[in-house]
C-alpha cells in the first residue's frame, strides 16, 4: 500500500513539474506550446511598438495587374499557368510591386489586408544592417573592423570577443550552430529563449572566424547587442527615430522581444510590419538611403552593402551574401529573404521593388525566379 502511495506521489510531482514547464513562460514551455515557428508568431511573443510618423507618405497608384496576371512559369517539371496559381499554391498573403515610386500591383489574400502585420523572419536582418550603417555614421560604432569585445565586454567565451562586426555582417563568424528543431539544438534555443543577452555570451566556435560562410542566428544577436550597447538605447527606439518616422511609414510596427523582463529585440527574425511599409524599406535602399532628398541611411553604406566585392559566395544558386543582403551575381538585383518566402526584392536596373509575404515559399527558389520573370513581362509590354 505504501509503495503504491509513493508511486502516486512521485508521478504527481513529475506531472506538476511537466505542467510547470509547459505552461510557464520558459524556453521549454514555449518550445512545447508553440513548437514550429509560423507567420503568426507575432501574436505569441511579447513585443515593443514602433510608432509611425504623424505625417505619412503614400505611393501613387497606376495599376498594371493585367500585365502580369497571365504570366506562365515552369520550375523543373512543374508548370504554373498564371500568377493566381502561384499565389494560391504558396499561400501568399501580400504581394506589392512598385516601379518608379508608383504602385503597379498591390493585392492581399487569405483574409489579410493592407493593415495586417507581416512577420519578416530573416528579412529583419537586412534592416538591422541598415541600422548598423546609421550607427557608424552617427559615431556610435567606430567601424566594421572593430572586435565584438569593444562593445560587449563580458563574454564567457573569450574567443567570441575577437570576432569582428564585419564577420557578423557577412555570416563568416565560425560560430557553431545546429539548425535542427529539437529540444537542445540552437535553432529553437535562439528563437524561444527568454534572455538573449545571456544566451549569446557563451556560444561556441566550430571554425576559424572569417574562414567560411554559413548562416547562423547567434551572429545576428551579437550584432544587435553591439548596436544596443553602442547607442545606449533600445533597437526598436533607434529604428523608430532613424528610419520609421523619417520615412513616414503608414503604420506602426512591432518588434518581438525575448521576454517582458529582458526586452531584447529579436533582430534575427522579429520585425513585424505591414507589407506596404516594408516596401518603403525597399524604396529607401533603392534610392541609396535617400528619402525626399534627405539621407536617412548613409549612401556609402548602401553602396558597399550591395557591392559584390568582398561578398561571400553562398550555396544558393546565383546569390552572394554581404552585410545581411542576398546579391544576384548576374544582374545586380538584391534582396532581403525570410523564412516561408518573405521577400523585399530590389531591382535597380528596372527601378522596381517587390514585396511578398506568405505562409510558404513553394518549390525551391520560386519567388527568386518569379520576380525577374515578372520584370521581363512588364518591360516587354511597356
Amino acid at each position: 500500500m505504501k509503495k503504491k502511495q509513493s508511486i502516486k506521489i512521485i508521478v504527481s510531482i513529475i506531472l506538476v513539474i511537466i505542467c510547470y514547464y509547459i505552461f510557464s513562460d520558459t524556453y521549454y514551455g514555449r518550445l512545447v506550446r508553440w513548437n514550429v515557428p509560423d507567420i503568426y508568431d507575432y501574436n505569441k511573443f511579447p513585443f515593443v511598438e514602433i510608432n509611425n510618423a504623424k505625417t505619412t507618405l503614400k505611393y501613387p497608384k497606376k495599376l498594371k495587374s493585367e500585365l502580369i496576371s497571365n504570366i506562365k512559369f515552369r520550375n523543373g517539371k512543374e508548370s504554373i499557368k498564371n500568377l493566381d496559381q502561384i499565389i494560391e499554391e504558396t499561400k501568399t498573403s501580400a504581394l506589392i510591386i512598385i516601379q518608379n515610386d508608383t504602385i503597379i500591383y498591390e493585392q492581399y489574400f487569405n483574409g489579410r489586408t493592407r493593415e495586417s502585420l507581416c512577420k519578416a523572419f530573416s528579412a529583419t536582418k537586412s534592416i538591422l544592417s541598415l541600422m548598423i550603417g546609421i550607427a557608424i555614421h552617427d559615431g556610435y560604432i567606430n567601424n566594421i573592423n572593430d572586435p565584438l569585445k569593444k562593445y560587449i565586454p563580458d563574454f564567457k567565451n573569450k574567443e567570441l570577443g575577437e570576432i569582428t562586426i564585419e564577420q557578423c555582417l557577412n555570416q563568416t563568424t565560425g560560430i557553431k550552430y545546429d539548425k535542427k528543431m529539437s529540444f537542445f539544438s540552437d535553432k529553437p534555443k535562439f528563437y524561444y529563449t527568454i534572455n538573449v543577452r545571456e544566451l549569446i555570451k557563451d556560444v561556441k566556435l566550430e571554425s576559424q572566424p572569417g574562414s567560411k560562410w554559413g548562416t547562423d542566428e547567434y551572429s545576428i544577436l551579437l550584432l544587435a547587442a553591439v548596436l544596443e550597447n553602442a547607442t545606449g538605447q533600445s533597437i526598436s527606439n533607434y529604428l523608430q527615430e532613424k528610419i520609421w518616422k523619417p520615412v513616414g511609414m503608414e503604420y506602426s510596427a512591432t518588434f518581438s522581444i525575448d521576454s517582458k523582463k529582458h526586452k531584447f529585440e529579436h533582430c534575427a527574425d522579429g520585425l513585424n510590419a505591414t507589407a506596404i511599409d516594408f516596401a518603403k524599406i525597399g524604396s529607401l535602399v533603392l534610392k541609396n538611403g535617400y528619402w525626399n532628398g534627405k539621407e536617412i541611411v548613409p549612401s556609402v553604406w548602401i553602396e558597399e552593402s550591395i557591392s559584390l566585392e568582398r561578398s561571400s559566395v553562398t550555396d544558393w544558386n546565383g546569390l552572394n551574401y554581404k552585410y545581411l543582403w542576398w546579391l544576384n551575381r548576374e544582374n545586380g538585383d538584391y534582396q532581403a529573404i525570410g523564412r516561408f518566402g518573405q521577400y523585399i526584392f530590389i531591382s535597380p536596373r528596372t527601378n522596381m521593388v517587390f514585396v511578398r509575404f506568405g505562409e510558404k515559399k513553394g518549390s525551391i527558389s520560386w519567388w527568386a525566379q518569379i520576380f525577374p520573370k515578372i520584370i521581363n513581362e512588364i518591360n516587354k509590354n511597356q
